[in-house]
């Protein structure tokens, strides 16, 4: 994603730059304090009336610079020896602001120096007689003047700025600003894990687009060599383990595996500086499970988990230590899932159900995400929904999927609403599939997404073309309106529903001209106002890619639709705009929209896209696999192929195959054991 197009520069290479060597283009008043310092004595200084004391406190401010700062005041305190504590009382007496100058004439960092670097912040929001967009700037230059007067104490330690400073920021900062604002947080080594509000700013990072996810993952920095020592520099010593942890899976979930071996080393590196903890070790060894599971090394991954298994069951688990085992029993799930090892993905579920570590309500929904995927291989329309009611309350549960048209288009093939008695009636014939313990406050969206996408898939094979147009539709109208009522409750609505409905009216149905209209009018009419848009898919892209119906001037109504509704612009969107470019001629545009692509770091794997930057002769991704591009007319499945790239099952096989593998299934029974002790 990359949000902001437009105000990206090719220059940002010497702006990355400016994080490991600054020059200074302001005009230095620094030789002429230093000219000044040497007529004068501190007796000159300290007599009442000193017209030389006035003197030295307007040089001492016209220092801004914190270099220049520090190397006036290692001059004064070689000058004036043990008399330099004299300096600070007297210019207090003449000095406008006088918490500034505290901050500045300290012999060391210290407490006491910070104490005064804090008071003096604090000071500057409570000024009345400053707009926001000065006090802002005066914030920053005072953080910066405080870095630049301690490089040395900053080389080893991060700066811990109060949370009321970061909620200004919070409070204050732009949306569209949030790039440039943590760029300077990282420049002048802000500790980013901690407080509050200075982690709320990581987390809008890590979820907004492309370009500010790989900058709060220092991902940014990793792309040419002589930017590199920035991340070995600052990576570790501004984020907390934890926080390094919850990043790199935040990276390494869009299967971006590039820099892998930099991050492990960079978290091995923050476990040998501290002492770890038990947990420590087990969040470690949780994320090495993730990485295992994200390269498809299934049976090192098996042999990893079966040692934090064993190493649990020798230890005094606990319930925070056991909660350790939701990501790697996830995959578990999910790869028995997807090998069609039905016997084993429920005996595991019904072994979870007696450990407390699988009474969590986040871990219960995502380990019923999983069973309604794996339900998906049946085909089943009513055997999932009747799954979906034994979990979540029955009677709210049956209302929303009647009032969305999916309990008639699950059970009797159309999307009307049925009357309350009858609703009624047949949620009381369901049969409960599942366990007391299993049961859930609410669905979550993405358990409505797939019972949409299963009732449209299922629906596709048995309906004719017209049939099938009806259902969409009347599901498509019933979804809006119970969006426009605001039956939804769940506050982390996103727009899965909506991708499924332009998937199977494109792809499914045909129509491309159909979902170009479907999407209009969802965005047209504010429905997607409070909606998180996926970071697997954009609707966007779904519609605009190879889409040869849809003319330029409603390419164009949809980038408004987009800049309205800050929209960040996918890697498929790009892609999409390049192709259709170069199809029309227009080989100017196609590379301004390459620049994008090139501009936020995506990685290209795409067949087509690929294809073109090798026949348009068009500069490679920094970091790209040139191997790629050897083997474009003999693919050996390396590449995202062309009809594979709006998929609509999300997920990929990234895992080997343990088909027929004895020594894989006897791992899996010996974890399965394992798991019985604890």
């Amino acid at each position: 994603m990359l949000r902001n197009w437009n105000c990206f520069r090719p220059s940002f290479v010497r702006f990355i730059g400016d994080l490991s060597s600054r020059k200074e283009t302001v005009e230095s008043s620094f030789q002429k304090a230093i000219g000044f310092l040497e007529t004068v004595k501190i007796g000159d200084i300290v007599r009442p009336n000193s017209l030389q004391a006035i003197q030295l406190l307007k040089v001492i401010n016209s220092v801004q610079d914190g270099h220049e700062m520090r190397k006036l005041r290692n001059r004064m305190k070689k000058q004036f020896g043990h008399n330099y504590h004299l300096i600070y009382p007297r210019l207090r007496q003449l000095s406008s602001d006088p918490l500034r100058l505290q901050m500045a004439l300290f012999r060391n960092a210290g407490r006491r120096q910070y104490d005064s670097f804090v008071q003096y912040l604090l000071s500057i929001l409570n000024r009345k007689d400053l707009i926001d967009t000065d006090k802002r700037q005066k914030l920053y230059d005072t953080i910066t003047f405080q870095h630049e007067m301690f490089p040395g104490m900053n080389a080893n330690s991060a700066m811990i700025l109060p949370d009321e400073v970061h909620k200004w920021f919070w409070d204050r900062v732009p949306r569209e600003e949030s790039f440039n604002h943590y760029y300077f947080l990282i420049k002048n080594d802000v500790y980013l894990s901690w407080p509050r509000h200075s982690w709320k700013f990581v987390k809008r990072m890590m979820q907004g687009s492309e370009l500010e996810l790989q900058l709060a993952s220092f991902q940014l920095f990793l792309y040419r060599e002589n930017h590199q020592s920035i991340f070995l520099q600052k990576f570790h010593k501004l984020y907390s383990f934890h926080a390094m942890l919850l990043i790199l899976h935040r990276v390494f979930n869009a299967n971006d595996l590039r820099f892998a071996k930099v991050y492990v080393a960079a978290l091995l590196r923050n476990m040998e500086t501290k002492e770890p903890s038990e947990l420590s070790f087990l969040r470690f060894n949780n994320f090495l499970l993730y990485y295992l599971s994200q390269t498809g090394d299934i049976e090192l991954f098996f042999q990893a988990f079966s040692v934090e298994l064993q190493f649990l069951k020798n230890t005094s688990t606990t319930r925070t230590s056991l909660k350790i085992l939701h990501r790697p029993l996830l995959f578990v799930l999910k790869l028995l899932r997807r090998q069609g090892y039905h016997e084993e993905f429920f005996t595991i579920l019904s072994v979870l159900q007696k450990l407390s570590l699988g009474q969590s309500q986040v871990f219960k929904k995502l380990a019923f995400t999983e069973l309604i995927a794996l339900l998906r291989s049946f085909n089943d329309c009513k055997l999932t929904t009747q799954y979906v009611m034994s979990a979540f309350d029955r009677e709210s549960t049956g209302l929303l999927l009647n009032q969305l048209g999916l309990w008639n288009a699950t059970f009797h093939g159309h999307a009307t609403v049925l009357s309350d008695h009858e609703l009624r009636s047949e949620i009381d014939s369901l049969e409960s599939l599942l366990p007391s313990s299993m049961s859930l406050e609410e669905p979550i969206m993405a358990i409505m997404t797939e019972l949409y996408r299963l009732v449209l898939s299922t629906n596709a094979k048995v309906l004719n073309t017209e049939q099938y147009k009806d259902l969409l539709m009347n599901l498509y109208g019933n979804y809006t309106r119970v969006l426009q009522n605001g039956l939804f409750a769940y506050p982390r609505h996103d727009t899965g529903i909506l991708n499924v409905f332009l998937y199977h009216a494109r792809y499914k149905l045909g129509d491309c001209r159909l979902s170009f209209a479907l999407l209009q009018d969802f965005y047209a009419s504010g429905l997607a106002r409070n909606l998180r848009v996926t970071s697997n898919k954009c609707p966007f892209s779904i519609v605009v890619y190879q889409n040869n119906e849809i003319t330029q001037a409603e390419i164009n109504q949809l980038l408004i639709l987009m800049h309205d509704a800050k929209i960040p612009v996918h890697f498929h969107f790009c892609t999409s705009m390049v192709l259709r470019y170069l199809q029309l001629n227009n080989r100017e545009e196609a590379y301004a929209w390459y620049q994008r692509i090139l501009h936020a770091g995506f990685k290209v794997e795409h067949r087509l896209l690929i294809t073109a930057i090798r026949d348009n002769g068009w500069e490679y991704p920094v970091g790209f696999d040139e191997t790629l591009v050897e083997t474009l007319d003999n693919d050996d499945g390396s590449m995202v192929q062309d009809d594979a790239f709006f998929l609509e099952e999300e997920d990929g096989d990234t895992a080997s195959s343990i088909q027929d593998n004895q020594g894989n299934k006897a791992s899996l029974q010996h974890i399965i054991g394992l798991l019985k002790t604890l």
